[in-house]
């Protein structure tokens, strides 16, 4: 006589990572993550902004500390977006890809922040200026890093 199991045999064996629930958690506590960082690097920007008009020149650490909870959220973020829950290799090629958004922040950090380039051509062009703009850089840096992790294909069998 057959029995009908209400819960198929192969049910308990399933790995937890694979479970779609888990992967919803783990990407819903990812971004809730990254959207705390990105509130601590909000408070961090208007301490940056208040000091510099308070004593007339800009602090590199004050800077630091909210563009790094701007690429930490950014990267945070990245993860989430598609975490691959088996080996990971990382792509380095992705890491230019950062490089490349950093080169705007490096001249907004040299020119305005050390007050280096007056006068000088790097100083003439207004591309990348405002603080909108150096914030949402700082997040792409963050998600560019990110996307490097990719999982590790397998390799096939020799025949």
């Amino acid at each position: 006589m057959a029995t009908n199991d209400a819960v198929p045999a192969g049910a308990s064996t399933t790995k937890l990572v694979e479970s779609l629930w888990f992967r919803f958690v783990v990407r819903a506590a990812l971004v809730l993550l990254a959207l705390w960082i990105l509130s601590f690097g909000v408070d961090r920007l208007e301490v940056f902004v208040r000091h510099a008009a308070g004593v007339g020149r800009y602090d590199d650490s004050m800077w630091l500390a909210w563009f790094g909870a701007t690429i930490a959220a950014g990267f945070l973020f990245g993860l989430a977006t598609w975490v691959p829950f088996t080996s990971v290799r990382f792509l380095p090629s992705r890491l230019l890809l950062a490089v490349v958004l950093l080169l705007p922040i490096a001249r907004f950090w040299w020119i305005f922040l050390q007050g280096h380039g007056s006068g000088s051509w790097l100083a003439k062009g207004y591309w990348f200026d405002g603080m909108p703009v150096q914030w949402v850089l700082a997040a792409f840096v963050g998600v560019a890093i990110a996307s490097g992790f990719r999982p590790k294909l397998a390799t096939p069998a020799p025949e």
